[in-house]
């Protein structure tokens, strides 16, 4: 075990973020995931660049470039004792865990002796080579899964706009109507409704703004009411089939409650739709989601400090709506993709579990180096 301090160099890039050209001809890495453009360098090394606050992330590169003046460039002493893609993995392991010390709080920036600090288990050159042959096969496969996933999310936009057109355009000129003519809206409790002393552990789930996220409902259970205090609030529970939409915050935010979310009630900062049977809860949900239609009710919300939708806002929303056994057959095309994406996101868990452990194991130094087969044994 060595101290990252006695095997690399250290840089911190010199420039503002604002430096950036997006015609320009070299990379420039801030501490967002993706990197810039720029038409200086002032770098032409083969080094490991992470990010000193922000995004917290970690690169390998090896080439001209320029970086932004909260960017670690870190670059190996002696390349024959410490490989410089070892030396990315192992920073990228070690702020993993950089993150998993600091539960319930954000890390501002990294210090420069957070990283000199660090001690790195130095095998031989060949193995910490095969080590990172290992790893990058991993990280493979987890970019695959992941973009199956985002391949899914996109067919399933591009299936509905070729199914019914944009929902504000309405290109296909579908019927329009209010959305009050096809299902009933209700927004959620006022505060003086619900008090500190009403809410329990593990009790009935409330779903505010701040549980909706990427169409799912995802319930914290510190914050949620106990059964005697849901029945007082029996007006505001929601059932399956139903779509709950954030009223404040990211405007747009919604999900279709499944069975798994029946009987949650609807928090103070939404709003819950239940359609009739003439309106497929995932055709509604795919178009209060859509980009246009987000667009539009930002405009329609009020408030100035904070932009608020009312229940009469959404109740007034002008929608297409197709015949019911077209929603249907797309809510059929839904339902098959969302449950090959739910495996596709099982596998990606898996792997980024398996490769959580096998990073472990090998900055740990229990993974060797076969001689005759030349792989790494677990």
């Amino acid at each position: 075990m060595r101290k990252l301090g006695e095997l690399v160099d250290i840089k911190t890039g010199k420039l503002d973020a604002n430096a950036a050209d997006q015609d320009g001809l070299y990379p420039f890495f801030t501490c967002a995931v993706l990197p810039l453009k720029i038409n200086t360098y002032a770098y032409d090394c083969e080094c490991a660049l992470v990010a000193g606050n922000g995004d917290l992330n970690v690169k390998y590169y090896n080439g001209k470039f320029n970086a932004y003046q909260r960017v670690y460039i870190i670059e190996s002493k002696d390349k024959n004792i410490l490989d410089t893609e070892y030396l990315s993995k192992f920073l990228t392991l070690s702020l993993r865990k950089l993150r998993s010390k600091t539960k319930g709080a954000v890390i501002q920036f990294i210090r420069l002796g957070d990283l000199t600090n660090l001690k790195l288990n130095l095998p031989l050159l060949e193995e910490q080579k095969l080590i990172t042959q290992s790893l990058s096969k991993s990280e493979n496969l987890i970019a695959q899964r992941k973009e199956s996933i985002r391949l899914l999310d996109e067919f399933l936009k591009s299936t509905f706009l070729e199914m019914f057109g944009d929902a504000v355009k309405n290109e296909k000129k579908w019927k329009k109507s209010d959305l009050k003519n096809y299902a009933k809206v209700r927004i959620g409790p006022f505060g003086s409704l619900l008090h500190r002393d009403d809410y329990v552990t593990n009790g009935v789930p409330l779903v505010n703004p701040s549980h909706i996220s990427a169409g799912k409902i995802i319930v914290d259970s510190e914050l949620t009411i106990s059964s005697k205090k849901m029945t007082e609030l029996s007006a505001y529970v929601m059932h399956e089939g139903d779509v709950v939409l954030g009223r404040r915050g990211e405007i747009g935010r919604c999900a279709v409650v499944t069975r798994k979310e029946d009987g949650f009630l609807c928090g103070t900062g939404s709003i819950f739709i239940r359609p009739t049977e003439n309106l497929n809860p995932i055709f509604l949900y795919n178009i209060i989601s859509s980009a246009s239609m987000r667009k539009n009710l930002e405009n329609y919300a009020k408030g100035i400090t904070m932009k608020n939708l009312n229940s009469g806002i959404i109740e007034n929303l002008k929608i297409p709506v197709p015949p019911i056994e077209l929603q249907t057959q797309f809510a059929q095309i839904v339902g098959k993709t969302e449950a090959l994406k739910s495996q596709y996101q099982q596998s990606l868990q898996e792997l980024d579990n398996l490769y959580g452990s096998l990073s472990q194991k090998a900055f740990r130094g229990e993974l060797g180096v076969s001689k005759n087969q030349k792989a790494i044994q677990v």
